[in-house]
């Protein structure tokens, strides 16, 4: 069995329904299911954007609604859809960071693509690959 212990890289995909808004400031929070809440370690994020989106159009994904939580992807005034490989930086015991050390991100729960500063009526698509 030389693949003994790998974990297939699975998938959830967040489609918006439209934002809502006055055209330049509208805006939309798309929320994988939370009672049903996944858990993992992001190898990839793909953005599909609005094909109309402004160049003002800012994205964060985040693994959480609480206090908690954290941005893991945040791209300001992006508009061209592609893979993306987010990484969290890596610190030592003192809370100093390590350099040029990264991790994949680790969420346990829901996970929140946030579009801001766009048209009103755009649907954008984000797909999270994790392990």
């Amino acid at each position: 069995m030389p693949y003994q212990g790998i974990k297939p890289v699975q998938s959830v995909t967040l489609v918006g329904t439209g934002t809502v808004g006055a055209d330049g400031s509208a805006s939309e929070r798309i929320t994988t299911d939370v009672n049903h809440p996944i858990s993992g370690m992001i190898v990839g994020v793909h953005i599909t954007y609005d094909a109309s989106a402004p160049a003002t159009t800012d994205f964060i994904l985040g693994d959480g609604t609480g206090a908690d939580s954290q941005n893991i992807l945040t791209i300001a005034n992006g508009t061209d859809d592609g893979w993306f490989y987010p990484s969290a930086n890596v610190h030592a015991s003192d809370a100093t960071q390590f350099p040029s050390e990264f991790q994949a991100f680790y969420f346990n729960g829901p996970l929140v693509a946030t579009i801001l500063q766009v048209d009103s009526d755009q649907v954008n698509t984000v797909k999270v690959l994790y392990v």
